[in-house]
Parts: C-alpha cells; structure tokens; sequence
C-alpha cells in the first residue's frame, strides 16, 4: 500500500466515526435524555452548542471521506490532498474525542447529577 491508500484509509475510518457519532446523538440520545428531563422537570440547559459541535463534527467527517475518496483515485493532484489529509487526521483526533464527547456528555448527563441531588 502506498502511502496515499493508507492515509485514505484512515480518513475513510476517521470520516464514517464522525459522521455516525453525531449522527446516534442527534437524532436518538439527545431527544430521549431531553424527554426524560423534562418527564421530572429538570432543569436542563440549552443544547444549541451540542449540535453546534455535532454539526461541526459531522462537516468534518464529510470531509475526511472526500478526501478518503480523493487520495484512492490515481488524480495528478493527489499530493496537495495528503498534506491537507494529514492535518484534517489531527484536527479529527481533536474534534472527536476531545470537543464532541466532553461537551455532549457534559450537556447530557450534567443534568443528570442536578436530577439525582433533586432527591
């Protein structure tokens, strides 16, 4: 494999985590855990910067597949594509784990603790 597949290869892997990641939270955690609050009146605050996060997470996992895409085919450009790849592979390890785990959990299970001091 050259060097160009494997990074492409971690872009594919990096870039469906980040679009199926945000995507479960979304649409199913986030809904239900926001129900479940609001069931015993807990005081939950606003979630616009969750899915500001996600959504910026999700971007960046359409991008990590593009590229992913880009660096498979035999393109005379591929070059400037593996050095934008590199930095997005970084920027996604920081994204992911860092920016969209810490401030999801903290938005959905912080309340959490509010409701079981409440008792």
């Amino acid at each position: 494999m050259t060097k160009y597949r494997i990074v492409g290869v971690v872009n594919f892997l990096l870039g469906f985590l980040e679009i199926i990641y945000p995507l479960i939270l979304i649409f199913f955690t986030m809904p239900k855990m926001y129900e479940l609050y609001a069931q015993f009146h807990a005081e939950v605050p606003s979630p616009v910067v969750s899915y500001l996060i996600l959504t910026l997470v999700f971007i960046l996992g359409i991008v990590n597949v593009f590229l992913g895409i880009k660096l498979f085919s035999k393109s005379a450009g591929r070059d400037s594509y593996f050095t934008f790849a590199i930095i997005l592979i970084a920027a996604s390890f920081l994204s992911y784990w860092i920016f969209s785990t810490a401030t999801t959990l903290s938005s959905v299970i912080m309340p959490m603790s509010a409701l079981t001091s409440d008792f």
